[in-house]
């Protein structure tokens, strides 16, 4: 069962009974429940119950009338799980489904993070001079529908290319030297007699020579026009697995990978350091490789912003730290957004960076700000993930312990006046359905109250939390904002209010 398939697992063979009595194809995220076993119960003593390889507690209870052999199921999060007992061979995968947010959120939540908010935040951090030299496609371009259609022509013409130039490779003979004995040699290298004479012990008893280098030849395949190819290759591949959890991309994967069988020669191919540069006899005389080259410009030319972001490979099992994840970006979404049509301009940023000619994206949390804006006023915000406020310290700090919210917005004048907006995403496996936790508002409440500057003023404009439930407020300070994938633009508007308020 794949990332993809965020439907629930059923099974005849496996019951769930929750706390109440009542009966599921598979567990609740967070609760508690019953695993009713299709194994006599009279097999207590000779089997085992494992859940990723971890035991989980058996019993023989009375269930509907009868004896049953029942596991216990432990408080989880959304995954899947592996179940099984080995002593009679059977397994099972059982799927956790998130109960705050859909499947349907849960897949918007993914597109947003690949897609949308990577070309909202490029496109308005460029528009404010802050990616000179790097190209980022407007967000009506950046989507998952584009971006299939681009790999479906790349994968296409691999489809033909990769066959036609396997069945003729361009490759040239590279000379290398072997050290022999002189009577072996048959094309000494001029460098190669130079060393023979200054080696040591080099001679036999009448002054001749014992050994030289040899001048030999080998053909390799390694060379500027395979590089292209064999960087084409990677990137389209690169591509496929950043959407990698769809089916029709798995289809793609497969017409991809046949097509490398005709290109063997590959695998000995070094990829191209940057984009490529000049031309050569054999891409204008060669169509395979011409038309190789051509694709890998498009590409290039339509460059997918990608996040760097391992947790995305198993999006249900890292639900609660994507989430962040996406609340953070909807944030500098909206502030870069704000920024922009506030005349600030971008003095520093540290969230898209240039590998090999390709933009990417970091979600950082270092401490340090992501971006700093500035306007013609003066007046300076940074968007700081992770910021520590130290008691003690000088500048911004905590009057008690270390406070550190998820991401700070610290606005400064040019009179010295310091304003500052706390939000922190928040997904709890254990809080309710409709209504932050207690723990997090109090949190904020905190944040308020601690914050101060130097002259231990507060500073603290708005501490709140993004989480997926209603919209509530705890006085003038404090809030939760209602953060649900798929609605993003009443969370934008919310956010908007915010940063009018703050800045």
């Amino acid at each position: 069962m794949s990332d993809t398939d965020w439907s629930a697992s059923s099974t005849s063979e496996l019951v769930f009974c929750l706390p109440d009595g009542g009966t599921v194809e598979a567990p609740l995220e967070w609760t508690p429940a019953e695993i009713q076993l299709p194994i006599e119960p009279e097999q207590l003593a000779r089997v085992t119950l494992l859940r990723s390889e971890v035991p989980l507690p058996l019993a023989v209870r009375h269930r509907h009338g009868r004896l049953c052999l029942i596991g216990e199921w432990p408080r989880s999060g959304p995954g899947h799980y592996r179940l099984n007992c080995p002593q009679v061979g059977s397994q099972w995968t059982v799927t956790v489904l998130p109960r705050k947010i859909s499947s349907t959120a849960l897949e918007q939540m993914v597109e947003d993070l690949q897609f949308g908010l990577l070309a909202s935040i490029g496109l308005a951090l460029q528009r404010m001079g802050g990616l000179v030299g790097v190209k980022v496609l407007p967000p009506d371009r950046s989507t998952l529908a584009g971006e299939l259609l681009r790999l479906e022509r790349a994968v296409g013409a691999l489809s033909e290319i990769l066959p036609e130039v396997g069945r003729e490779p361009h490759g040239m003979l590279m000379p290398f030297g072997v050290v022999v004995p002189c009577a072996r040699a048959r094309r000494p290298t001029v460098r190669g007699l130079q060393q023979a004479f200054r080696m040591g012990g080099n001679f036999d008893r009448d002054g001749c020579l014992l050994r030289v280098e040899d001048g030999r030849v080998e053909l390799t395949w390694d060379v500027m026009e395979n590089r292209l190819l064999r960087s084409l290759v990677d990137q389209v591949g690169q591509r496929l697995r950043r959407i990698g959890r769809l089916t029709m991309v798995e289809n793609l994967h497969g017409s991809l990978r046949k097509a490398m069988q005709g290109a063997r020669f590959l695998a000995g191919v070094r990829p191209l350091h940057g984009p490529p540069t000049g031309t050569s006899m054999v891409l204008l005389k060669r169509p395979p490789y011409r038309r190789a080259l051509r694709l890998l410009q498009e590409l290039r030319n339509e460059p997918a912003l990608d996040l760097r972001e391992p947790a995305l490979d198993a999006p249900l099992e890292n639900l609660p730290y994507l989430y962040e994840c996406w609340g953070v970006m909807q944030v500098l979404q909206a502030l870069c957004e704000f920024a922009q049509e506030e005349g600030y301009v971008v003095q520093e940023q540290r969230l898209v960076h240039l590998a090999n000619g390709q933009p990417f994206f970091q979600v950082l949390r270092d401490g340090r700000p992501a971006v700093i804006l500035r306007n013609a006023a003066g007046t300076c915000i940074k968007a700081i993930p992770q910021r520590r406020y130290l008691r003690g310290s000088g500048g911004l700090r905590s009057l008690s312990f270390t406070q550190v919210p998820d991401l700070a917005l610290e606005r400064e004048r040019v009179d010295g006046s310091v304003s500052v907006l706390i939000l922190d995403p928040k997904y709890k496996l254990d809080s309710g359905e409709d209504q932050p936790q207690k723990v997090d508002i109090d949190k904020m409440h905190a944040y308020r109250d601690a914050i101060r500057d130097e002259q231990g003023r507060p500073v603290i404009r708005t501490a709140g939390i993004l989480y997926p439930g209603r919209s509530l407020k705890y006085g003038d300070s404090v809030l939760a904002l209602r953060a649900a994938p798929g609605e993003s633009e009443s969370l934008r508007l919310g956010l908007r209010d915010l940063l009018a308020d703050f800045a």
